[in-house]
């Protein structure tokens, strides 16, 4: 079962705009000539809101403190915990939550991370956008939108990702922080800071949902569903508060419910993660999968490496996936179509651990193939439900099945 996450592993947000701007400072009567100049704005400059953001802060380190329970809970040494560890620990899979009712994953699968790298990226791209706005909106709005867009990031991973998908990642609930950071930096106190503002969060976001649109991106690893569940929670939440937030006070109204709804996400999303990680840790997988450490950091390494990797792991297609692709470089289309078929063969025996859409990557690459060798009959049937799946694959090589009658 594929893991996926944002931010970090790509996590990898986008947002707009302000009716109102807070008065401008009062100025004293020091002569201009008098008064240095200031320096060009920076992205720097965001951090320098007015007050200290300790419950991003706070936040930061309880995502570090989590991670750091993930591992030891794993107990296999390593900094990238198995889907099995994640999924016993409260990661978002479609079939738990519809089938088993276990709501609550909604709330714990934002606390937890794939990886350090996916944890990193996560924590600073929390920090550049929760330094401006905490500040501007308080601390109970400040948690109440990290629980709505938390929620809104699952919402949109359930309905974006295959039932057999383990989700984890607090990139939901960023994309909410950083949404609704770009949308009211026209309240920052100076127009240096809200352009640094708007910059990091274009900065984070066009990468962070563009992909969607421009390659169907959703069979990555990045989780784009929660991306834009997040942003989309991220601007109800601005359209409210544009109801509630009066032009002349500095901060939103209502932050006694703000509070209700940050203390009941928040201890509902920490007992349901304290009680999942002290249930007994999942049976040790068997060693029949590439583990997380040992996958190739690139095409070429994939390749270079696809002989020892099906040696070691016979039984995982993603091995048999990287011989194809080796032979393919050589020129050996037979050696290839052999894998390929193996691959395949696999895919049902590890339907919970791996993404489905190898099955169709694998597939389409054979169709390929075997249309080469003039059979287009046998090439449209295996490249069948691949052909009627057209979100969930490489458009380039769907592109060539098309051209080829294939699909």
């Amino acid at each position: 079962m594929a893991a996926k996450t944002a931010f970090g592993k790509r996590a990898d947000l986008a947002p707009s705009r302000v009716a109102w701007r807070a008065p401008a400072p009062i100025r004293s009567a020091t002569p201009a000539s008098a008064t240095p100049a200031e320096p060009a704005g920076s992205a720097l400059d965001v951090f320098h809101a007015g007050s200290i953001p300790i419950l991003t802060i706070g936040l930061i380190l309880l995502l570090w403190l989590i991670f750091a329970l993930e591992v030891r809970q794993s107990g296999d040494g390593g900094l990238s915990p198995s889907v099995a560890n994640l999924k016993a620990m409260g990661g978002l899979n479609g079939k738990l939550v519809f089938s088993d009712r276990q709501w609550w994953r909604l709330l714990t699968a934002p606390l937890l991370h794939g990886s350090l790298s996916h944890l990193i990226g996560n924590c600073v791209a929390l920090a550049l956008a929760g330094f401006f706005l905490e500040p501007m909106l308080g601390g109970p709005w400040f948690l109440a939108l990290f629980v709505l867009a938390a929620l809104g990031g699952s919402a949109g991973s359930l309905a974006q990702n295959d039932p057999n998908i383990v989700s984890v990642g607090a990139s939901g609930a960023i994309m909410g922080v950083m949404a609704l950071s770009f949308l009211l930096s026209g309240r920052a106190p100076d127009a240096k800071r809200a352009k640094a503002i708007r910059w990091i969060s274009l900065r984070i976001g066009v990468p962070a949902i563009l992909p969607v649109f421009l390659t169907g991106g959703l069979h990555s690893h990045v989780d784009y569903g929660a991306h834009i569940g997040g942003f989309l929670a991220g601007g109800l939440v601005w359209i409210f508060l544009g109801l509630i937030w009066p032009r002349n006070q500095p901060r939103p109204a209502l932050a006694g419910v703000a509070t209700l709804l940050a203390a009941g996400g928040g201890a509902g999303a920490l007992v349901a993660l304290g009680l999942a990680m002290a249930a007994p840790a999942p049976a040790a997988e068997a060693s029949t999968l590439i583990p997380t450490t040992e996958m190739p950091r690139s095409d070429e390494d994939a390749m270079k490496r696809s002989a020892e990797l099906v040696t070691r792991y016979g039984d995982d297609p993603r091995a048999h996936y990287m011989r194809a692709l080796y032979f393919l470089a050589q020129r050996d289309r037979s050696d290839a179509a052999e894998q390929l078929r193996t691959g395949i063969a696999l895919m049902p025996r590890h339907a919970s651990e791996l993404n489905p859409d190898l099955t169709y990557r694998m597939s389409m690459t054979l169709a390929l193939i075997v249309r080469s060798q003039g059979d287009r009959d046998a090439a449209r049937s295996i490249a069948a439900e691949a052909c009627a799946a057209p979100d969930t694959q490489d458009w380039k090589v769907r592109v060539q099945l098309v051209s080829l009658g294939v699909c």
